[in-house]
């Protein structure tokens, strides 16, 4: 038992913080520790309150002492980030681009407020660009990291004005379960403000083996969106070259499949303007 609750520990998916556990009747659940339960579990009862594709697609969260509780689902991940590095092919047909880009825009504009929710402006992204200096310097040369670099300072005040969307901040393939044509998006722990092209990003960089999903998902929210699509265009260039770079370097460091890297470098070159 941990701290008394009826549950059995299965598994320690996290040292001392996630815990894969079931109940009296068999049930399994995923118990969390963490600074976001009590947010979390708010801001969860308020969505499903209000229902609609956001709540299709998220998780029911429970308080459960000084843990939040969600359903352990035995469905498929959609992909991972060090085996099949990004969405796997047969999942692509699973995850609706419109739905995906109505539940985006919900979320965007939902009206949730907490004091800890943390807003995300572009000196957070600007602060790590160091990270990925070697390997863009390796794959292009020094000219093109600075170029990278110059490009995304050159944006600083658009996407800082722009930073006031909510954002599920961790949309990887590893957190997006499918089922029977049916998906969904796991963890929100990192919930937060940032700008609204931040998760599109996520799932358009993963999603690199379908070009044309991307591009549909792409085409969905803008239909829906509240940003002018000028801003919006600029903005989301500045996240996927960010993101990108950063995923060159993971590329290399984990020494990932050729395609990831060379599908990598030509999302950023496409976006680099």
């Amino acid at each position: 038992m941990i701290d008394d609750l009826p549950f059995r520990v299965i598994r320690d998916l996290k040292p001392g913080s996630v815990f894969l556990v079931e109940d009296e009747k068999g049930e399994k659940f995923v118990l969390k520790q963490g600074p976001a339960a009590n947010r979390l579990v708010a801001f969860s009862q308020i969505v499903h309150q209000k229902g609609g594709d956001l709540a299709d697609l998220m998780p029911v969260f429970w308080a459960k002492g000084k843990f939040f509780c969600q359903k352990f689902l035995t469905w498929e991940l959609a992909g991972d980030t060090v085996e099949s590095y990004g969405i796997k092919k047969e999942a692509f047909l699973k995850l609706d681009p419109e739905k995906l880009a109505r539940a985006v825009v919900q979320l965007q504009n939902f009206p949730f407020t907490d004091p800890t929710l943390e807003t995300r402006l572009a000196d957070f992204y600007l602060k790590n660009t160091s990270e990925f200096k070697e390997a863009l310097t390796v794959e292009f040369g020094l000219d093109f990291f600075t170029k990278v670099e110059q490009f995304l300072i050159s944006l600083k005040d658009l996407v800082d004005k722009n930073s006031r969307f909510l954002a599920n901040g961790d949309l990887h393939p590893q957190n997006i379960m499918t089922h029977d044509g049916e998906f969904m998006l796991i963890d929100w722990d990192l919930l937060h403000f940032n700008n609204p092209g931040w998760d599109l990003t996520d799932l358009y960089v993963w999603g690199w083996r379908d070009s044309n999903w991307g591009e549909r998902l792409l085409n969905e929210y803008k239909k829906v969106m509240s940003t002018p699509i000028s801003d919006f265009e600029q903005i989301f260039a500045f996240d996927v070259v960010y993101l990108s770079s950063q995923l060159i370097k993971h590329a290399r460091l984990i020494k990932a499949p050729k395609e990831f890297l060379e599908a990598q470098k030509k999302i950023l070159q496409r976006h680099l303007t």
